[in-house]
């Protein structure tokens, strides 16, 4: 199920805090030069953090919600198409 979805334009040099529902957040960061970081937090806690080099690739970053579930976070580059 996709619980939400956000648009944001980030310049290359910033980054951004997105808060995606009451218990997750979201750091995207372009601060360093041709890198993309991508933070995920759970209940205001460092759940995971990742760093690869920006391009169309898109990131996936999450954490477990219980012993039998999990959520996860995509930041992608290019627009979703009907059905993705």
């Amino acid at each position: 199920w996709e619980l939400n979805r956000r648009r944001i334009e980030l310049p290359h040099g910033q980054k951004t805090k997105l808060k995606l529902s009451p218990e997750r957040e979201v750091v995207i960061d372009h601060s360093e030069a041709g890198k993309r970081s991508v933070t995920a937090y759970s209940n205001g806690k460092l759940v995971s953090r990742t760093t690869r080099p920006i391009g169309e690739a898109m990131t996936i970053i999450g954490g477990e919600r219980d012993s039998n579930s999990v959520w996860f976070i995509v930041v992608r580059r290019d627009t979703p198409t009907a059905g993705e």
